[in-house]
């Protein structure tokens, strides 16, 4: 809907919510966050991923009634008050799902929309609504906050701004002193998409400081959000609604662990490639030829190498029903791999004693001196 005036419409209020039962409504579509996953920008998730985690929804019928029971159900019995110890309240349940980056991004956030806006001299505030576009329902957002900025052409104060709070590691902060972080711009052009907004603010906290804080505007383009629409929709509608498995067409670590996992997997849906054995053919022969050219030129030949690996993921779906595929020459073959690792910081708080008896410390030293490359700023502050 390029150019045109349009209102998102509100979809649930997530205030009263569990987590569950958030995550629940969140398969009705993608969400901000899901977009770097559907443009295939994510390192740490893949379509493929995406589709198993949206494809098991129920319907929004069956959780309004879910929610309300629940409602019901508190308020009649009340809050579950946690468990106690004599006088010690249990914090959460030790076996509880817990995921330390999540929880930190999540806490800090209102730390990072306060100092946002006392830097910036505008008022900021808490939105709990999950929103759907208008036009198209799968896409959905809810917003970490709304910045009321002046307009640029009166002043007045009315002036609807997205903001978008990260938290990240000091690993990552030389990346964001550059500029945001392209997973994260994708992120807030679908937020725009969504509540036809002009303008988004990403906001970067690093460390506990004013020198760690980071701020970029970015601004409505219709052309790459229009890309980015038509992308989601054909993930929806052709392979979610139909429930036809996506192939990932981008090489990744997260790709190739979803497509192992998959394939070793009780889980089986409908495949939207041809698998014909003449395209089997072909593409094992563009395979022999690619890998032949990559061999050839050797460590430097990058764009062989991304060619191979994009005929390796079209040469997936005939190995999802079987480990072992023979066409001419080239055998194809999934081999699962078994491997074993383990917490050793969590193994030694929760059994001291055992692991004082069973695991063995060594301790090497070393000397290391780096200098550190200060970082050319640009666009520090959104003010």
């Amino acid at each position: 809907m390029p150019n045109e005036q349009y209102e998102p419409i509100p979809f649930v209020d997530t205030a009263e919510l569990t987590r569950s039962e958030w995550q629940e409504y969140r398969k009705h579509g993608f969400g901000a966050s899901d977009m770097p996953v559907v443009m295939e920008q994510s390192e740490y998730k893949s379509v493929l991923a995406l589709f198993q985690e949206k494809v098991s929804r129920r319907s929004i019928e069956e959780i309004d009634l879910m929610v309300s029971e629940r409602k019901k159900l508190e308020a009649t019995e009340g809050v579950p008050s946690p468990p106690m110890f004599g006088d010690l309240e249990l914090i959460i349940d030790p076996g509880e799902e817990f995921n330390l980056p999540a929880e930190c991004g999540n806490a800090l956030e209102q730390v990072v929309g306060k100092y946002l806006s006392v830097k910036m001299g505008v008022p900021v505030y808490k939105n709990t609504m999950m929103y759907r576009h208008p036009i198209y329902p799968f896409l959905l957002v809810d917003l970490d906050y709304m910045a009321i900025c002046p307009d640029p052409a009166t002043g007045e104060l009315n002036r609807r701004v997205i903001v978008e709070c990260k938290t990240v590691t000091h690993w990552k902060e030389n990346d964001v002193s550059f500029g945001p972080l392209y997973p994260h711009i994708i992120q807030c052009r679908a937020e725009m998409a969504v509540m036809n907004a002009d303008e988004a603010i990403i906001v970067y906290l690093c460390d506990n400081n004013d020198s760690s804080f980071y701020a970029y505007r970015i601004y409505h383009d219709y052309s790459i959000e229009a890309e980015m629409i038509q992308t989601a929709k054909n993930l929806w509608m052709n392979h979610l609604v139909k429930e036809i498995l996506p192939i990932p067409t981008v090489s990744s670590k997260a790709a190739w662990r979803e497509l192992g996992e998959y394939a070793f997997s009780e889980n089986r849906y409908e495949m939207s490639h041809d698998l014909s054995e003449q395209r089997l053919w072909e593409l094992s022969q563009q395979y022999i030829e690619a890998k032949a050219a990559a061999e050839e030129q050797g460590k430097s030949a990058d764009v062989a190498k991304i060619a191979l690996e994009k005929l390796q993921l079209q040469l997936v779906p005939f190995l999802l029903s079987q480990k072992e595929v023979v066409c001419g020459d080239l055998t194809l073959r999934w081999r699962q791999k078994s491997s074993r690792s383990m917490d050793y910081d969590a193994f030694r708080l929760a059994h001291p004693f055992l692991y004082a008896k069973y695991v063995a410390e060594k301790t090497n030293t070393s000397f290391e001196a780096k200098m550190r490359k200060k970082a050319a700023l640009f666009e520090r502050n959104a003010a």
